[in-house]
């Protein structure tokens, strides 16, 4: 018998509490808005990333429902999912001292699509070995 797919509005219980905790720990400001079918066998995250900017993020059902049993490995592939389509902020990433840490605190990284500098607490994306803002690259993919 197949599991049946969620809608949006019958997703509660073990399996959204564990997409809210790890969205909790990913991103702190993210919020879990929707949670809708996406592709076969996969779900569709609406998240909102502190009230401006909002997200989708598309999931393997099977993922969220191992990480909602317990499954380590799945609590961190589904944790690693979330951050790498999220974005996590660079705060704390750096090592103080590094070089990476130094050129962040003078402003000397900049946005690939804004060009405005990153600051150490700004939400941003590492693609194609450039860094965006979050919202920046939110806004890059809707006009692909």
């Amino acid at each position: 018998m197949a599991a049946e797919t969620p809608d949006r509005t019958s997703f509660e219980g073990a399996d959204a509490s564990v997409l809210r905790r790890l969205l909790a720990e990913v991103v702190p400001a993210a919020r879990l808005e929707e949670v809708s079918p996406g592709p076969v066998a996969h779900l569709t995250l609406r998240v909102r990333l502190g009230g401006r900017t909002e997200r989708r993020v598309i999931v393997a059902e099977q993922l969220v429902q191992s990480a909602s049993r317990g499954v380590t490995a799945a609590i961190g592939a589904l944790r690693g999912a979330l951050a790498t389509q999220l974005g996590r902020p660079v705060s704390g990433a750096p090592v103080a001292g590094s070089a990476r840490y130094r050129a962040l605190a003078r402003g000397n990284v900049h946005c690939a699509v804004c060009q405005k500098p990153i600051r150490m607490t700004d939400y941003v994306v590492r693609r194609r070995a450039q860094v965006l803002h979050s919202g920046c690259a939110t806004a890059a993919e809707s006009k692909e």
